[in-house]
C-alpha cells in the first residue's frame, strides 16, 4: 500500500480536531465493543462513555495533528492506517 507522501504540509486545525474528536469516538466505541463482547449482558452507562471519550480526546490532537500534516483528514483513511493492517511505505 503507498501512503501519502511523507513530506508535510500546512495543517488545517479544524480538520484536525475534527479527526481527533472522531478518532476518539471510534476508540471508545471499540472499547464498548470489547465490553459487550465479554459480557453481552453488561449495560454501559452514557456517563462512562462520556469519561472514556474525554479521555481518548486529550491523547489523540498530536496524533490527528500529524496525520492532518500527511493530508490524512477521514477518520476511515486514518483508522486503517493506525490498525497496522498493511506496512507504511518506505519513506526514503
Amino acid at each position: 500500500m503507498q501512503y501519502r507522501a511523507w513530506t508535510t504540509r500546512p495543517v488545517d486545525r479544524a480538520a484536525a480536531a475534527q479527526l481527533a474528536h472522531r478518532l476518539a469516538q471510534l476508540a471508545v466505541q471499540r472499547q464498548v465493543d470489547r465490553a459487550l463482547q465479554a459480557d453481552p449482558g453488561a449495560q454501559i452507562a452514557e456517563s462512562e462513555k462520556a469519561v472514556a471519550l474525554a479521555r481518548q480526546a486529550k491523547r489523540l490532537p498530536l496524533l490527528a495533528g500529524v496525520l492532518a500534516a500527511r493530508g490524512i483528514t477521514d477518520a476511515a483513511e486514518a483508522d486503517a492506517i493506525l490498525s497496522g493492517g498493511a506496512p507504511l511505505s518506505d519513506p526514503f
